[in-house]
């Protein structure tokens, strides 16, 4: 799945969070534009999609919370 970050200046910090939650993630798959940088996200462990993405869901939300004004958001597969 992918999730859009749109402050791209927060990168490299926003990897390291989604890592601490035990999310794959890497630099190869970071594609910049326009709309900040959008990240392909996998979550080992979780049975399915629809669990993989509810737990990426409620990661946004405590990133939010630690950045209110970087926006990110879980994009439609």
């Amino acid at each position: 799945m992918f999730v859009r970050l749109f402050d791209a200046g927060l990168a490299e910090e926003f990897l390291g969070f989604l890592r601490r939650a035990d999310c794959v993630v890497s630099l190869d798959d970071v594609d910049a534009h326009e709309q900040g940088i959008s990240v392909e996200v996998e979550v080992p462990d979780t049975p399915d999609e629809r669990q993989a993405r509810t737990e990426v869901a409620l990661y946004l939300h405590a990133w939010e919370a630690l950045h209110p004004d970087s926006g990110a958001e879980l994009l439609d597969a």
